[in-house]
């Protein structure tokens, strides 16, 4: 899927509006093989300062050796700047490639 197709993709799910709860999470994760299990994380909650924390903890982590990922919500620009690996933003491709495979793998179409 390319990055265009992905991002289209995932604005068409808005039409659908927000479901509060977290039980569409946990099913598409169940789904998945709970993919979060696999490695550790840290989730940064609350009402101020979320973005300079998470961001904080990142180049931290980093800089002390670390691979590191991070997921941070809304985006300003483009929608790769949620998903940071390595300190940097997902290249369009990988981002194509992940949102295809999801795509696929819950169910919603071919990718």
């Amino acid at each position: 899927m390319s990055f265009v197709d992905a991002e289209s993709f995932l604005q068409r799910q808005q039409r659908f509006g927000w479901k509060f709860g977290l039980g569409p999470m946990r099913r598409a994760l169940a789904r998945l093989g709970h993919p979060e299990r696999a490695f550790p994380a840290v989730v940064v909650a609350g009402s101020k300062g979320k973005g300079s924390t998470a961001t904080f903890l990142e180049a931290v982590l980093l800089a002390a050796g670390h691979p590191a990922g991070l997921y941070t919500s809304p985006h300003l620009v483009s929608i790769r700047e949620r998903i940071r690996l390595g300190g940097a933003p997902i290249d369009a491709r990988s981002f194509g490639k992940v949102i295809g495979d999801l795509r696929v793998r819950l169910g919603r179409g071919r990718g």
